[in-house]
């Protein structure tokens, strides 16, 4: 098989992610052109196990907020896509070699390695299984995937695997079994530490709760979001769309879910506070909540609550 296109994007995006690791991500990345990727040096020898495994490596920076593996992660995709299409049938004979392609697909991968594997016979199980559910998941084909994967136990899988089919089992499960889809989640997140899978996992996590009115857990995890992915590229859309729900708990007329909305929003910065405080407010006046949009502002006009002896976290004056 030839390797030299992936070979060398491969060896690129390592030294991405070399570079990576030699700085910490700063909060909120400097102005000017993004970062350029490493220099194309001459390829090694690879399998596509350790193509995907370097897709994931990058796709972990971007969950640590770096903007030039953002960037660099449709060109490495791309490349490795061209090259799984391209190899030889005898490569497939190795069930790590498909459990990879299987990754690959629901990492951003597309449909096309897929549609090829699926076509042919003595795939053997349970790969035969995941990469139908898997490509008619990729294909939009939602009924047929949760047929052939919601019953996937994936406790025999590698990590890697196991992670990207919790995270589609979950998806599956949202919109009739929000239960369910959390207890996937939760194990996901177990599986996968600091990786862009964890990251994905605990937003979707979030919000499924808030689809429950489960206050208490969202709190603890939305604090855990934003302490252990403050940087992530999605971080930005998190926020909006936690601005958004934290207004469907009806915060303005009970002062312990405001003093929610106060703790969770008290893990930002100074300035992304104010910010969402205001997100909030907006949102919450879009939706005729004018006891949530008052209590917002407020709370953000006084930043010294959070440092004042006995100030107290609902936007209330503290009681006598």
């Amino acid at each position: 098989m030839k390797v030299s296109r992936t070979g060398r994007i491969v060896a690129a995006a390592l030294g991405l992610l070399i570079a990576g690791r030699a700085a910490p991500v700063a909060a909120e990345p400097a102005g000017g052109p993004p970062a350029a990727p490493a220099a194309d040096p001459q390829a090694p020898t690879g399998d596509p196990v350790q193509w995907v495994r370097t897709l994931q490596l990058l796709q972990d920076r971007v969950a640590a907020g770096s903007r030039a593996a953002h960037e660099s992660q449709p060109l490495l995709i791309a490349r490795i896509n061209a090259d799984l299409l391209a190899a030889p049938p005898e490569i497939w004979g190795r069930r790590s070699n498909l459990r990879a392609a299987i990754t690959f697909a629901l990492s951003g991968g597309g449909p096309s390695v897929l549609r090829r594997l699926t076509a042919q016979d003595g795939l053997g199980e349970p790969e035969a299984t995941l990469a139908r559910g898997a490509l008619a998941y990729v294909e939009r084909r939602e009924a047929e995937a949760r047929r052939l994967l919601q019953d996937v136990d994936t406790t025999d899988l590698p990590p890697t695997l196991a992670g990207a089919i919790g995270l589609t089992q979950a998806s599956l499960a949202v919109p009739d079994q929000p239960i369910r889809a959390i207890a996937l989640l939760d194990r996901v997140r177990v599986l996968l530490p600091g990786t862009l899978t964890e990251e994905g996992a605990l937003r979707r996590e979030i919000f499924t709760l808030g689809q429950i009115g489960d206050l208490k857990t969202f709190e603890a995890l939305a604090i855990q979001y934003l302490r252990r992915f403050p940087h992530s590229i999605y971080a930005g859309n998190f926020r909006q769309r936690l601005a958004y729900q934290l207004t469907q708990f009806d915060i303005g007329h009970d002062a312990e879910r405001f003093a929610t909305l106060n703790r969770i929003l008290d893990e930002l910065g100074p300035e992304s506070r104010r910010d969402l405080y205001l997100v909030v407010a907006q949102t919450a006046i879009q939706a005729g909540q004018t006891a949530a949009a008052l209590r917002g502002p407020s709370r953000c006009a006084r930043p010294e609550a959070r440092r004042r002896p006995g100030a107290s976290s609902t936007g209330l004056p503290p009681r006598s």
